[in-house]
């Protein structure tokens, strides 16, 4: 099930996982050539902004791509059925009643 959202999620977000791995890829270059250019320096400086922001978005763009889960897909939060987990709330009511009395 993982493997099945990761690939889902994946073929959603793979143009901006591809344009924040450039963005870090192209501060790794410029730090690399810093010395040749004073304008590379300039642009060293506000870089690492971008790669953050750029981070930051593509965070946000994974986080929101899932819907939250509603009443007709209660079983992906819960991962059982109701009369499954109310007869072990039950049980374990019960037991706690049990040792509390002896």
């Amino acid at each position: 099930m993982i493997w099945h959202i990761f690939k889902k999620d994946w073929k959603l977000v793979w143009p901006f996982v591809l344009i924040v791995s450039a963005v870090h890829w192209i501060g790794a270059a410029i730090v690399y050539k810093l010395g040749e250019d004073p304008m590379l320096g300039l642009l060293a400086e506000q870089l690492p902004a971008l790669a953050l922001f750029a981070s930051m978005f593509l965070i946000g763009a994974i986080v929101h791509v899932d819907a939250t889960p509603g009443a007709r897909q209660d079983w992906l939060v819960t991962g059982s059925s109701l009369p499954k987990s109310s007869g072990s709330r039950n049980s374990l009511w019960m037991g706690r009643s049990f040792l509390l009395r002896t």
